[in-house]
């Protein structure tokens, strides 16, 4: 079985700084021979928190910051659920377009049941799957913690127009 580096290789035609990028930002584990993205290593942080002008300005304080930043944490999966009032299941599927590695590399995603390019998620690999978003979501509060004690004294709120 070929390594995780190897596949990024061959999917991005030898380019080192695509694998490098592919490493360095995707949290990978392994499961029945398929590397599976479950998510970003290192999501965003905004330090500009917007509020709608017609009400008061939200206190600067860490709580308002991190409730900001809340929608980038990565939450648990679940098997099934509904989309635009469509019934949607959990699949790992090939993570690329025009996929080089014999869907090897995968990413996971809501589809409909009739989805054929890709292999429902089992409860094993769900569990597995959800261990790694909580370790992602407990790196990424430890992170947010880390930059509100460094640049907490430039984080910003700007009102707009919400009505007119």
């Amino acid at each position: 079985m070929k390594t995780l580096e190897e596949l990024l290789d061959l999917q991005w035609n030898g380019s080192k700084s695509m694998v490098k990028h592919c490493l360095d930002s995707s949290a990978y584990i392994e499961l029945d021979g398929r590397y599976v993205d479950c998510g970003s290593k290192k999501p965003g942080i905004s330090s500009e928190i917007y509020y709608d002008d017609e009400t008061p300005a939200p206190k600067i304080n860490f709580e308002t910051f991190k409730h900001h930043n809340e929608q980038n944490i990565p939450q648990p999966l679940v098997m099934e659920k509904s989309v635009f009032g469509n019934r949607s299941y959990l699949y790992i599927a090939p993570q690329y377009n025009g996929d080089k590695t014999e869907g090897t590399l995968c990413g996971i995603r809501y589809e409909s049941e009739h989805f054929i390019d890709g292999k429902g998620v089992t409860e094993e690999e769900l569990v597995i799957i959800n261990k790694r978003r909580a370790e992602l979501a407990a790196d990424y509060e430890k992170r947010l913690e880390r930059y509100w004690k460094r640049y907490g004294d430039k984080v910003r709120t700007h009102g707009y127009w919400a009505n007119r």
